[in-house]
């Protein structure tokens, strides 16, 4: 402990996917995977929840990587002319009596309030 938890929802992969088509969105997927593999140690977990939510555990660090993670994806270009991110909630263990599902509950809610923010700035 600490231990992180950032719960991730790739943004905007259906529209990716309705005027690129699922070969691209597939590629979407696999640069959001390197973006946040390359914001966290090899010994770090990821885990697929679903289409295009992850689950990032992070033992022993702060959970202020997510920063890094979507300053990366940012960074990319080859997805014009959609808007392209990561929204990431974060919730940071600070003992083993910690809740882990209530803060699994609680990250998944602060990732839909960055993405909600985030829809209100298009």
């Amino acid at each position: 402990y600490p231990l992180s938890l950032l719960m991730c929802d790739i943004d905007n992969l259906k529209g990716i996917n309705d005027t690129l088509g699922h070969k691209r969105g597939d590629e979407y997927i696999l640069a959001c995977l390197d973006a946040i593999r390359s914001c966290i140690r090899k010994d770090d977990l990821i885990f697929r929840l679903g289409g295009d939510e992850f689950l990032v555990l992070l033992p022993k660090t702060p959970a202020r990587v997510a920063t890094s993670i979507d300053i990366k994806m940012q960074q990319q270009k080859n997805f014009s002319p959609h808007r392209i991110g990561i929204s990431i909630g974060t919730v940071t263990l600070l003992s083993p009596d910690a809740n882990f599902e209530a803060s699994l509950t609680e990250a998944d809610m602060e990732m839909y309030k960055v993405k909600a923010k985030r829809k209100e700035h298009l």
